[in-house]
């Protein structure tokens, strides 16, 4: 084995395997493949294969499938939990509408050998899952290494191979270190790293198991950590800058609280004093209405001194004429 093929054969190691049990091909049509795949996902392996009979049994073909509702045929699924049946008629659907936006029609078997047609299938696969996709490629090039080009990019950011948008170079740059005994792996674990991790414009090289062996994934998780350190510091601040607002918008509040206090204590006292006043006012208004009955109770008083002489002189005066 050389260097190359022993360091793919380490790097697939690490390369966790997939939870769900891929079905083999032998006897089955690829759209058949694909098809349990994606059952066996919610329900068994016998399960999964009963529910396909059930739905081949009653649609003869997968577009009348693919446009009814889904309570039409959620009672074909071998499950006796009707959630879970809900859940699996909904995937049915969405299975077969990707594979016909993909090409117009069920009949995957027109990809077999024809490599290039089937990488472009298996490139993009947003339901079906890039890992499952590059099964079905291996299942329809056997003879062929099952690449595609996020593969190849793949392949790049790790060092393996150069970047190419021709499935041929690829091809000829890489199965030098590939047995054909590993191809099927290779093609399951590769898929499912191009899947989970090695996209195209946002790769998660950080979550990667392969990131200490590729020079890119090292590239970008540490732009990663210095990226989340300026986020932190940035949070921090902002954490600070909100505390700061509050307190003053706090403090604020309390000054306006004392305002509003002693503007009301102000406007009490006022109102005291006003009330104080009015009550003054109607005791004097009551005070002067009693004087008048008072002095018409007082006898008269006597006349001034010299008014009173006036008086006897005039009189005595009268007396002598």
């Amino acid at each position: 084995m050389s260097e190359k093929s022993q360091r793919l054969a380490d790097l697939l190691a690490k390369i966790p395997v997939p939870a769900q049990a891929l079905p083999s091909g032998e006897g089955r049509s690829l759209i058949e493949v694909a098809f349990l795949c994606v059952l066996g996902r919610r329900l068994s392996e016998s399960a999964a294969e009963k529910t396909l009979a059930a739905f081949a049994g009653v649609y003869s073909d997968w577009n009348e499938l693919r446009v009814s509702q889904v309570q039409e045929f959620q009672h074909l699924v071998q499950t006796k939990n009707p959630e879970l049946a809900v859940f699996v008629a909904r995937d049915t659907r969405e299975f077969l509408q990707e594979i016909y936006q993909k090409i117009h029609g069920f009949n995957l078997d027109v990809l077999r050998g024809n490599i290039a047609e089937a990488a472009r299938f298996a490139a993009q696969l947003p339901f079906l899952g890039t890992s499952i996709g590059h099964y079905l490629l291996h299942l329809a090039c056997p003879d062929e290494l099952p690449i595609s080009p996020p593969v190849v990019r793949t392949l790049d950011r790790l060092g393996l191979a150069k970047r190419t948008t021709s499935i041929k170079k690829a091809q000829a740059g890489v199965e030098g270190f590939v047995p054909a005994a590993m191809r099927a792996d290779f093609a399951i674990r590769m898929g499912l790293v191009v899947e989970k991790w090695c996209d195209g414009k946002r790769p998660l090289c950080w979550e990667c198991p392969l990131v200490l062996s590729c020079p890119f994934g090292k590239k970008t998780e540490r732009e990663w950590k210095q990226s989340q350190k300026r986020r932190e510091v940035q949070r921090v601040r902002e954490e600070e800058r909100q505390r700061k607002d509050a307190e003053k918008e706090r403090k604020r509040a309390a000054s306006d609280e004392k305002r509003r206090l002693i503007a009301k204590a102000k406007d009490d006292a006022r109102r005291v004093r006003d009330a104080e006043r009015a009550k003054t006012k109607l005791s004097a208004k009551g005070a002067a209405k009693k004087r008048p009955s008072e002095s018409g109770t007082r006898k008269k008083a006597a006349p001034k001194k010299v008014v009173h002489n006036k008086a006897t002189q005039d009189a005595a005066r009268a007396k002598k004429k």
